[in-house]
């Protein structure tokens, strides 16, 4: 999403790729400089952006409701959702937002975690991050 340090690469086949710089998909490429090239972010980019978000928050009735007028209220849309009920009386939700950009993942994100019901929320970067199951 705008905002993220990204880091570029020519493939025969895809042409340019991008990737977060702390991707680990890049890791081979950025031993030989010569493939790699620094990319930036254009300034006022009229679109929005899929992100992945995890929270753990209290099981109590209604918390879905109030996590969704939650992001909401940020002018934000849900994409998709998911939930799990964990035996310790939580719940874990992982969510796919629409974002402008860094800053205003930023705003969300400190917002949910101003919630009471919320014990933790991150955003996930990558394949290995979604498979971790949140320790609390």
């Amino acid at each position: 999403i705008p905002g993220d340090s990204v880091i570029g690469h020519f493939t025969a086949d895809r042409g340019m790729v991008v990737h977060q710089e702390r991707c680990k998909n890049i890791l081979p490429f950025r031993e030989d400089p010569s493939q790699c090239f620094p990319v930036n972010w254009r300034d006022k980019l009229e679109k929005l952006f899929s992100t992945e978000i995890k929270m753990v928050a209290s099981d109590e009735l209604g918390l879905l409701a109030q996590v969704s007028t939650t992001i909401a209220s940020m002018e934000t849309n849900i994409e998709s959702i998911q939930t799990n009920e964990f035996f310790d009386g939580t719940s874990g939700i992982t969510m796919i937002l629409q974002v402008h950009d860094r800053n205003h993942l930023a705003k969300i994100l400190r917002k949910l975690r101003s919630m009471n019901t919320v014990i933790s929320v991150s955003r996930i970067h990558d394949q290995e991050m979604r498979n971790i199951e949140i320790l609390h």
